[in-house]
């Protein structure tokens, strides 16, 4: 048989695949956007900063619901004002800054290597007609391009119903940092979560099984937990 009949995917030993042709399927893997790759939280307190006068930062924010943590940083109609502020603000989402605890350049070498399919989800739904931020998943493609990630397979943002979007896209295992999407996703059984550590979710101790610390360490407790890959931070 000729070389480029050969249609089985071979691995080097660093788990990447030395043919274009993979005879298997690859792996679906997904990850939220705020809160996990993409700092909404710092974004979000520059604007509250501002309208308010004071300078919260994102270490005190401890839960999902700032209003509702035991020494509350916000009344719930503060948050709900900073963000209607927020949403009036079309370049918002796009000038977000990443967290450092995620490597953009080799996630798009691994979708070029072909080692597994990656989407990205979150819920941006803006239900204002013609001001400020409009086509959110838009700007979401164009930010994860802008982090080096031109390669992503998709992109949502406005899938509500967590569990029921990742089983249609067929994710094998998905990556956030709300605890109850986890325990959501996790209970239907289609798709594995993993929990991304942040300051508002380490009260949830019931989830350290699947906490991870960064987006590699979410792969290599994935889809490389049964190849023989040198982890990327050596």
């Amino acid at each position: 048989m000729q070389p480029w009949m050969d249609k089985t995917l071979k691995y080097n030993k660093h788990g990447r695949p030395e043919t274009d042709n993979p005879k298997d399927k690859l792996y679906v893997v997904s990850t939220d956007v705020d809160g996990v790759i993409c700092n909404w939280v710092a974004g979000f307190l520059g604007v509250f900063n501002e309208l308010n006068g004071t300078q919260l930062t994102e270490d005190q924010w401890v839960n999902d619901e700032p209003w509702k943590a035991d020494d509350p940083i916000m009344t719930k109609d503060q948050f709900e004002t900073a963000f209607d502020a927020m949403l009036k603000i079309p370049e918002f989402y796009l000038n977000l800054e990443p967290y450092h605890n995620v490597d953009f350049v080799a996630i798009n070498n691994d979708l070029d290597d072909a080692l597994y399919n990656l989407y990205a989800v979150t819920v941006r739904v803006n239900l204002l007609a013609k001001e400020g931020i409009q086509d959110t998943t838009q700007l979401l493609s164009r930010w994860i391009r802008n982090q080096g990630v031109p390669l992503i397979t998709g992109c949502n943002a406005g899938g509500d119903d967590r569990p029921a979007l990742l089983e249609q896209l067929g994710v094998d295992f998905h990556l956030d940092d709300f605890h109850k999407h986890v325990e959501e996703i996790n209970k239907l059984g289609k798709t594995k979560a993993y929990l991304m550590d942040r300051p508002w979710n380490k009260q949830y101790t019931d989830l350290d099984d699947v906490r991870c610390t960064s987006f590699d360490d979410f792969l290599m407790k994935t889809i490389f937990a049964d190849r023989e890959v040198e982890a990327r931070s050596e």
